[in-house]
């Protein structure tokens, strides 16, 4: 019997979340910013314990190397049937482009921009919700 949020959304197990998680191939990473929340649609790839993305120099790898915490979220929504997916991870940030662990994960960059460094999120949480149909009372 599947559990529901106080807002009729159905709560999905951690499996189910870990399997779109694995599944898809972009998501955005929020981060914490100045004036708000930044947040950069990412392609990634699953690896261990982490959502392995690579990037530049930039806002990305500043906040890997200073391990900050961050978000990230995949989505999957069909606007005219109203029915859909989420999936929210929490972690840290941190730099592993000098594990070599990571050079053989099938993770390339999509924008021609020089991304030759590895950043992880830790899945430290993992949460997601679906959009279901109306449940009857």
């Amino acid at each position: 019997m599947p559990e529901w949020s106080a807002d009729g959304m159905e709560i999905l197990e951690q499996p189910e979340c870990e399997g779109f998680l694995k599944r898809a191939g972009v998501g955005l990473l929020a981060m914490a910013g100045v004036a708000a929340p930044v947040v950069r649609p990412v392609n990634f790839a699953v690896h261990e314990d982490y959502i392995l993305i690579r990037t530049g120099e930039g806002q990305i790898l500043d906040a890997a190397c200073a391990a900050e915490a961050a978000s990230f979220v995949i989505t999957d929504v069909d606007r005219f049937e109203h029915s859909g997916w989420s999936v929210v991870v929490v972690g840290t940030l941190m730099e592993r482009s000098s594990l070599g662990d990571v050079e053989d994960v099938p993770l390339r960059p999509w924008s021609k921009a020089d991304k030759h460094h590895f950043v992880g999120l830790s899945i430290q949480d993992i949460s997601g919700r679906r959009l279901a149909a109306a449940r009857m009372p």
